[in-house]
């Protein structure tokens, strides 16, 4: 779960530019855009791509809502491919050697057991 929770929140920094939990609730609830303050970045939050929030994606629609000129969803997302690649590459790779850390250091195996002490082998593992 924790290898999963990071090669995701890596992919939310590839492709939109922030984090994951930005990502999914970026605007909504009074919960600022990862985006505001003045100046707009190519941060792109999952309300705004479905359009409960104001966005910073241009869909072609509506008006532009303050992304930089000139720029669709597509050349955002390069934008943030571009600049965020090699943090979210290195971050990839350490979500892939987590599972494999933990079965070299007996960490699951431990874990496993006392799952099963507590007689939740059956719901959980590692």
């Amino acid at each position: 779960m924790l290898s999963g929770v990071l090669g995701a929140d890596a992919a939310t920094k590839m492709f939109f530019g922030t984090n994951l939990k930005d990502f999914l609730v970026g605007g909504l609830g009074g919960i600022p855009n990862p985006t505001s303050g003045g100046t707009y970045s190519q941060a792109i939050t999952l309300p705004e791509l479905f359009g409960y929030v104001t966005s910073n994606v241009n869909t072609g629609g509506v008006g532009n809502y303050g992304i930089v000129s000139g720029s669709n969803l597509g050349q955002m997302i390069m934008a943030n491919v571009q600049q965020n690649f090699l943090g979210s590459a290195v971050q990839f790779g350490v979500a892939a050697a987590i599972p494999k850390i933990l079965t070299k250091t007996g960490v699951s195996r431990n874990a496993n057991k006392l799952l099963r002490g507590f007689g939740l082998s059956g719901v959980i593992q590692l």
